[in-house]
């Protein structure tokens, strides 16, 4: 019996064109506070504006996004943003999901965003985007009205890439 998804990427074509789909979650502790359900993902998470000099700091690298993608105005009422550092191993974001659910248990989802990979991050802009780093990583910034009082349920983020 065959594998169709073999004979699917024996096309080298289609197997260079198959976004591979990273998703990350994180619960929600507190207002404004979340916590990765995984231990040790690489990401660094944040609801108040933040410098590029931070990001570098946890990418390892500099210049990788700019100050107005997350300064004051960017990271506004109910803004949440994450910087994931794949090693620079991302070459395109076709896609980012983005999901809040309320609740704990059986939680129901409270927000679904789902954004082109060529968005971009706009600066100095209170609005979602998504974009690749100058360095290979990912970032994504939502504005989810009420996600700065919430208190408990996910924030889980799906980006779909493709990888060098």
């Amino acid at each position: 019996m065959s594998n169709s998804t073999s004979h699917m990427y024996a096309q080298e074509k289609l197997a260079n064109t198959q976004p591979h789909v990273i998703t990350l979650t994180w619960d929600i502790t507190g207002a404004k506070a979340t916590s990765p359900l995984v231990a040790g993902q690489p990401t660094l998470d944040f609801f108040d504006a933040t410098t590029a000099a931070t990001v570098d700091a946890f990418l390892g690298a500099s210049g990788a996004y700019a100050d107005a993608d997350f300064d004051a105005t960017s990271m506004g009422v109910d803004a949440w943003a994450a910087v994931v550092h794949p090693r620079g191993e991302i070459e395109r974001l076709v896609k980012a999901v983005y999901k809040r659910a309320a609740g704990g248990a059986t939680a129901t989802i409270a927000r679904h965003f789902e954004m082109n990979g060529a968005l971009g991050l706009s600066d100095s802009t209170l609005e979602n985007g998504c974009e690749i780093g100058a360095d290979g990583s990912a970032a994504i910034r939502v504005v989810d009205t009420g996600l700065d009082a919430a208190t408990d349920g996910t924030i889980t983020v799906e980006l779909h890439v493709l990888f060098k």
